[in-house]
């Protein structure tokens, strides 16, 4: 208990900094969407969204908790991994079966999670972590007790799991595989007790769609829309030559992927030394699936990486103990294991100092006693406070500065619409989306839809928003499978050019964003 307090109070410490992060493209899409379905929209029906249930179903809590603001997620987003830490620790306490082994572990988490920038933190694949973390705990309890309700646990926890991000799902097969390699024909059973558990969270979601009338919807996205971007946005043919080549340019993360990798090797090999391979096992195949969710997505940022962060703090934690061994570690292998612990500790330290959390603490310090407004620091232009990274196009400042406009300028009950992927106005200026489409991608590129076009056309026909917004330099063709941006975009969609032309006056350019407002 005492371990526990601990390492949820180092977390919750290394992890402050985060509070004075603002919005990616991609928080500011998941918390739209939050609040759009807290004000009553069905989301996939009246919200179009490629994303499971549960990434938006995380932001309505967050909402709920801590209200409509950009430091609601980053609260939440703090507990959530503090809870993630401590379900390493308990993991690590059973496996591993060392002292200090377990807090080294969640420590090793906790500065490699927040060692990422405001881009790659409070993320989707951060937060399927806990859910598979606690799968992984489920099942050492099972096979150490042999209880079918632990079973049914372990799959329901990967169930939700899934509800983030489909691929870590391959942790399923994988643990029934040793359940059945381990036990027979009483293996079946378990399995059975697996699948069983993993499907209630699904059933669920699948009932709670068809109940809101969504489930159409959600199926068309995930299916044809999502396969069809996976697929495609990198080239036909080149799925294999896009995913070597990023493991190669992955920066530090790739490292500390490449240095996981060497240890897991080492650890199990130590580990069938020791007779302890059967408790080992379970995290080398959480390693593997979150490994698969990592290469089944086929872009490979950096945030998809951080289902990998679990397992991988584990096995690197243990690296140290391993090396004092000198019983089961000879001494060329022992040298080999100490200078894999010093080069991922180094780049472990080196990650989270890159960030100058030294001043991002007294940042939020200035916050704490009323010396500066959090608005002041989203608008000072200090961008290294907000930990670096995220896309060249993406400028918060500008972001705030249009959604102040359209506030100040419009009735809440007045809505816009914006031609491009900055989902975030919308929920800073407090107006929703006069379309379903709060972003642009399925209207055009590489994977446009007609019948869509001609959807969101007839909406704005029909209830023209106060504003129309046409953004301009947010090109990102690995996503829209074309160089165009959307102002060169919407030479194309002939439909919403005569819309503006015929309804609209121009009113206001604000950094990237072209501002258009109804004449009346």
């Amino acid at each position: 208990m005492v371990r526990s307090v601990i390492v949820a109070l180092f977390v919750l410490l290394i992890g402050l900094p985060s509070l004075l992060y603002p919005f990616s493209r991609d928080q500011g899409e998941y918390a739209y969407i939050a609040s759009a379905a807290l004000e009553g929209k069905i989301i996939y029906r009246d919200i179009f969204n490629v994303k499971p249930p549960l990434t938006h179903i995380v932001h309505q809590l967050a909402l709920l908790a801590f209200g409509h603001s950009m430091v609601a997620i980053r609260l939440l987003d703090l507990l959530w991994q503090s809870a993630t830490a401590v379900t390493i620790l308990l993991i690590a306490n059973r496996v591993l079966q060392r002292r200090g082994v377990g807090v080294l572990a969640a420590f090793v988490y906790g500065v490699w999670y927040y060692s990422g920038s405001y881009w790659a933190t409070a993320q989707t694949d951060g937060f399927l972590t806990l859910p598979a973390a606690l799968s992984v705990l489920a099942f050492q309890v099972a096979r150490e007790r042999e209880r079918g309700w632990a079973y049914v646990a372990c799959g329901a926890a990967l169930g939700v799991a899934v509800l983030f991000k489909y691929p870590i799902g391959a942790l399923l097969p994988l643990l029934a595989l040793l359940v059945i390699r381990r036990s027979g024909s009483a293996g079946l059973r378990r399995t059975l007790q697996l699948s069983l558990g993993f499907a209630v969270p699904l059933l669920l979601c699948t009932v709670e769609l068809a109940r809101q009338g969504a489930l159409n919807d959600f199926l068309l996205i995930q299916t044809r829309y999502i396969p069809q971007y996976t697929a495609r946005h990198s080239g036909a043919g080149r799925y294999m030559l896009n995913l070597l080549r990023a493991l190669v340019a992955f920066g530090r993360h790739d490292l500390m992927l490449w240095l996981s990798a060497i240890a897991l090797a080492l650890e199990l090999a130590y580990a069938a030394k020791k007779g302890m391979l059967p408790r080992v096992l379970p995290i080398a195949l959480w390693w593997l699936a979150a490994l698969v969710s990592l290469g089944a997505q086929n872009k490979l940022y950096a945030y998809h990486a951080l289902p990998l962060l679990g397992p991988q703090s584990l096995i690197v934690a243990h690296l140290p103990f391993v090396a004092c061994d000198g019983e089961r570690v000879s001494r060329p292998l022992r040298l080999v294991v100490i200078a894999l612990s010093g080069v991922s500790g180094l780049a472990l330290l080196l990650g989270y100092l890159a960030w100058d959390h030294t001043r991002n603490y007294y940042g939020l310090f200035e916050v704490a006693f009323g010396r500066k407004q959090l608005a002041a620091v989203y608008e000072s232009r200090e961008f290294s406070i907000f930990g670096g990274g995220g896309n060249t196009h993406y400028d918060i400042y500008t972001e705030l500065e249009a959604a102040r406009h359209i506030e100040s300028r419009s009735t809440p009950d007045e809505t816009v619409f914006i031609w491009g992927f900055e989902p975030t106005v919308y929920f800073l200026s407090h107006r929703a989306s006069a379309s379903r489409f709060i972003y642009n991608y399925p209207l055009y590129g590489d994977f446009p839809w007609p019948q869509l076009r001609e959807e969101c056309l007839a909406r704005l026909e029909r209830d023209p928003p106060r504003y129309i917004v046409v953004v301009r330099n947010d090109q990102m063709p690995w996503i829209s499978g074309t160089p165009d941006d959307s102002r060169m975009a919407l030479a194309r969609f002939e439909g919403l050019v005569q819309l503006i032309r015929s309804r609209y006056r121009f009113e206001a350019l604000i950094g990237d964003f072209t501002l258009y407002r109804r004449d009346d």
